[in-house]
């Protein structure tokens, strides 16, 4: 029990070790534009939304001044964003950023640009289900009203329709457009 303890008291302070310093003050950045663009900024005033975004890059400035690096950057984004796929763009993002521009403001206006994608939406988030659950509720009507249907209702008259299509003689074998006859139901009648 005292080796469990042990471990674990040296797993938290390298915890604590692990996220002082530039790290900290990037993150507290990163929440503070994140919490003022998310909960501050009424999607209208173009003249807020500049003002706090200088105010972030003038901070990520200074942070880059006092030494952070790109690869401080990188172990952020890692610790911070949870979907891989937006891990990777982000990734691929700050190389192309720092490729181009030998300084670091185009990291800052990545960092701007991208901070929604480093928080988690929430766990009653179901905006994302919306159109899928729309679509299969479609279905299973569709599939309800056919099956009400044929067990309320009976064909009394029949006549022919034509169809066309395509039509293949033999399985896997050349198709061909081709129209026929077939026998349609033209009357229903309740039962």
């Amino acid at each position: 029990m005292r080796v469990v303890s042990f471990l674990l008291a040296i797993c938290f302070s390298f915890n604590v070790l692990a996220s002082t310093g530039l790290n900290k003050a990037l993150e507290e950045a990163l929440d503070s534009y994140q919490y003022t663009m998310t909960v501050e900024w009424d999607q209208k005033d173009k003249a807020f939304y500049e003002q706090k975004t200088v105010e972030f890059h003038k901070e990520l400035q200074s942070l880059m001044a006092q030494g952070l690096t790109k690869e401080d950057v990188a172990t952020f984004l890692e610790s911070k964003v949870k979907n891989k796929a937006d891990l990777e763009a982000l990734k691929i993002r700050t190389e192309l950023a720092f490729s181009q521009s030998s300084d670091l403001n185009a990291l800052a206006q990545l960092l701007s640009q991208d901070v929604g994608r480093m928080y988690s939406t929430g766990a009653s988030w179901e905006g994302y289900y919306l159109i899928s659950g729309i679509a299969v509720a479609g279905i299973v009507a569709l599939l309800a009203y056919s099956i009400w249907f044929s067990a309320n209702h009976t064909c009394v008259e029949t006549g022919y329709a034509t169809q066309c299509g395509w039509y293949s003689h033999y399985h896997n074998g050349p198709q061909y457009w081709q129209c026929w006859e077939q026998a349609v139901c033209t009357r229903y009648e309740e039962n």
